[in-house]
C-alpha cells in the first residue's frame, strides 16, 4: 500500500512551488515536475510489478481465477491505506502498535459520506492506473522476451 500512497505526495510538490522566495517557472517545469512525475511513476511501478509477480505466482499455482480478486482487493486496501495515512495520519506500524485505534478510526469514518466518496474515487484511480501500467508492462515484456523473426 505504500507505493500507491506516494501518488498523494503531490501535496509536497504544491508546497515546493509555493515556497518563498518563489521558484522560477523554468525550475518548476524543467526540474520539479519531471522529478515528481518520475518519483510517482517509479513508486507506482513497484506496486504494478509486485502485483504482476503475484499474478504470475497464482497462475503457476493453478489459481489464475484469483488474480482479479487479488488486484481489486489490494487496490481497495491501498485506497483505505491512503485515506488512513493522509487524513488520520496513521502509519503501517499503527496496525501493530495500536490496532484498536485504527479499527475505531475506521469504524467512525465509515459513517462519513466523504470517506466513502474518497475511498471510491481513490480505488478507481489506483486500480485504473494499475491496469493501464499493467497493460503497458505486459506489452513491453512480451516485445522484449519474444524473439524477433528475421
Amino acid at each position: 500500500p505504500t507505493a500507491p500512497y506516494t501518488l498523494t505526495d503531490i501535496i509536497h510538490f504544491i508546497a515546493a512551488i509555493r515556497q518563498q522566495p518563489p521558484l522560477s517557472v523554468q525550475y518548476i517545469v524543467l526540474v520539479l515536475i519531471p522529478l515528481y512525475m518520475l518519483y510517482m511513476l517509479v513508486c507506482f511501478q513497484a506496486y504494478v510489478i509486485s502485483l504482476l509477480l503475484a499474478d504470475n505466482y497464482l497462475t503457476k499455482q493453478g489459481l489464475k481465477h484469483w488474480r482479479l480478486p487479488l488486484e481489486l482487493t489490494l487496490s481497495f486496501l491501498s485506497a483505505i491505506g491512503i485515506y488512513l495515512g493522509r487524513f488520520q495520519r496513521l502509519s503501517s506500524w499503527d496496525l501493530v502498535t495500536e490496532p484498536a485505534k485504527v479499527i475505531a478510526d475506521l469504524w467512525h469514518d465509515f459513517s462519513l459520506h466523504a470517506f466513502t466518496k474518497f475511498i471510491g474515487l481513490t480505488f478507481i484511480i489506483v486500480f485504473g492506473l494499475y491496469y493501464v501500467l499493467k497493460v503497458i508492462d505486459l506489452a513491453l515484456w512480451r516485445n522484449y522476451v519474444t524473439p524477433k523473426r528475421s
